[in-house]
């Protein structure tokens, strides 16, 4: 029974897993979609949070498009097509629990495929959400880069979300802020965990995370903003963002490098 069962599935996914074996991660742009989720979630103070993804190939030809491995076909967010001139939602096969997901667009027509990504509070039926950035390969960040003018008002609460993109887990950012006087607060150093599971080489589904929340230096900080300044203590892709959220209303603007 076993071996047919075996037989089967070999007979269902073989000739897509052979023709699969012909990917190259060089052969597809990596995208960041900093929050994805697969299902709504709980958050802070009764808030229920969603997030609406839409991609279009706005081509006339087929474009392959993936969260994670190419290299297995029928393994969850694995290959897809976009067809020509589709428009449709996407969902993240396993967003709850990880960080953000990594999408891969077939590079040759990478340009003929856009994407959004909102953060909606499903508990406010007036809140239309906040844009999300859909962060392309080529605006990963390898040295050191800093976050501007994040407000520190009292009634709101922030959190620093770091991404190692390439999934490499134990990977070192020193993080320190500085007033607007250009004085440095605090220094911290953080690791980044939850990367690339699950994966296959040069594929991951998932970016390495490391989060910060910076309420806890801002005690003596309570007019004007502050600069996030972020540094990878080893060779690193990178990107980030500060979210800031109010506290009553649950409305969330975000602050990222430019």
């Amino acid at each position: 029974m076993i071996r047919v069962i075996l037989l089967s599935l070999l007979a269902i996914f073989s000739p897509g897993a052979i023709h699969a074996q012909n990917f190259s991660p060089t052969d597809f742009q990596r995208v960041l979609i900093p929050v994805s989720l697969s299902v709504p979630v709980r958050g802070a103070f009764g808030s229920l949070w969603d997030t609406r993804i839409l991609v279009r190939n706005a081509s006339a030809n087929p474009v392959m498009f993936a969260q994670g491995t190419l290299l297995c076909p029928f393994c969850p967010g694995g290959v897809s097509v976009i067809e020509p001139f589709q428009y449709k939602r996407y969902r993240n096969a396993l967003g709850n629990g990880y960080p953000g997901a990594i999408l891969h667009v077939e590079k040759k027509s990478a340009h003929n495929v856009t994407l959004s990504a909102r953060l909606v509070n499903l508990s406010d039926g007036g809140d239309l959400g906040v844009d999300l950035p859909v962060v392309r390969e080529s605006a990963f960040l390898q040295n050191a880069g800093s976050i501007l003018d994040v407000p520190v008002q009292t009634n709101f609460r922030r959190l620093l979300r770091i991404y190692e993109v390439d999934a490499n887990n134990g990977a070192s950012f020193d993080v320190r802020l500085f007033d607007s006087n250009d004085r440095l607060i605090r220094s911290v150093t953080v690791l980044t965990t939850g990367g690339g599971v699950p994966d296959f080489p040069g594929f991951p589904h998932f970016p390495a995370y490391a989060e910060v929340e910076l309420d806890q230096f801002l005690f003596d900080v309570t007019v004007g903003s502050i600069r996030v300044e972020i540094t990878p203590r080893q060779p690193s892709r990178w990107w980030a963002f500060v979210s800031i959220t109010h506290n009553v209303t649950q409305r969330v603007t975000l602050a990222y490098p430019k």
